[in-house]
């Protein structure tokens, strides 16, 4: 008879679920645990899937965007958003759990993310943009992670596990927050036409004005106006500033190219460009950049 093959930390027949075909190994997993350091620092550029992210335990600063250095403490969750560069530095030997997840993940089989745009709240003022909706973890979602992970550290990644659990904890999502905190917490991905979104988003980085991305999408005025508001909630114009002051802070922060190299990938002037960023982030490029390679550092 063959001899069972166990792991240390419990798994039977080891080898028959390390070999087959759906085990998820790292880059395909749809939950995982990342335990970290105090100093440690953690940084992903562009990021596939969105992600809740579930800090367990510990103490982190985090900049995503244009935000730096917001802090986030254990028993606390917020979103990162596809597309998303993001870094973030332990202050204390911290346990984090992602869950990664599409725009079209429901919460349960009765109530899509997508409905939950009815109760997104679009009066919050600049201050507000710029930080993260952190909601507490509910100690019964703080218990099903737990055992997720107790259960993942067997070697037990089976991408159907997997999907089983992560529906799990969309549906405790679904029913022990208020729809205003879960609008609050999606919010950057909420939008009525996912399509007409995708497409804004695809095309956005050839353009300079409205007028341009009105042209590409080969849209009238009205309808344009119309369709963005629904879909991002704000207007063309406004959504666009916002879009190339989070792009000139990515160039900042993740690319080592001068201050006057990324003026002119803008169509800005040396002098512009600093103008620009002290209006919209209160300093230089140039003090951005070091301020933020310091906290990296240091």
């Amino acid at each position: 008879m063959r001899q069972k093959q166990i792991l240390k930390n419990g798994l039977v027949c080891a080898g028959e679920h390390l070999e087959c075909e759906n085990y998820a190994a790292d880059k395909q997993a749809l939950i995982k645990v990342v335990s970290l350091k105090a100093g440690d620092y953690y940084f992903r550029d562009k990021t596939e899937h969105s992600a809740l992210v579930f800090l367990l335990s510990g103490e982190l600063e985090l900049s995503m965007g244009y935000t730096i250095n917001q802090k986030v403490v254990g028993g606390q969750m917020y979103l990162i958003p596809a597309g998303e560069s993001y870094c973030s530095k332990t202050k204390t030997d911290t346990t984090v759990f992602y869950s990664l997840f599409d725009w079209e993940m429901p919460l349960c089989n009765k109530f899509a993310i997508r409905q939950l745009v009815k109760y997104k709240q679009n009066d919050c003022t600049d201050t507000d943009k710029t930080r993260l909706c952190l909601l507490r973890l509910h100690k019964v979602l703080k218990q099903e992670i737990e055992s997720a992970i107790e259960t993942l550290n067997t070697g037990l990644g089976c991408i159907h596990y997997q999907k089983l659990k992560r529906d799990i904890i969309f549906m405790e999502l679904r029913g022990l927050y208020e729809k205003e905190q879960l609008a609050a917490l999606f919010s950057p991905i909420l939008g009525i036409d996912n399509d007409f979104k995708v497409k804004v988003l695809s095309a956005y980085t050839q353009t300079e004005t409205v007028k341009e991305l009105m042209d590409i999408l080969h849209m009238s005025p009205t309808t344009f106006k119309r369709k963005f508001y629904q879909a991002f909630g704000t207007s063309a114009k406004h959504w666009l500033i916002q879009k190339k002051k989070e792009r000139i802070f990515h160039d900042l922060i993740f690319t080592k190219t001068s201050v006057a190299e990324l003026a002119d990938k803008y169509k800005f002037s040396e002098n512009y460009m600093t103008a620009f960023c002290c209006e919209h982030f209160g300093k230089s490029p140039r003090k951005i950049r070091f301020e933020w390679r310091s906290f990296i550092k240091g």
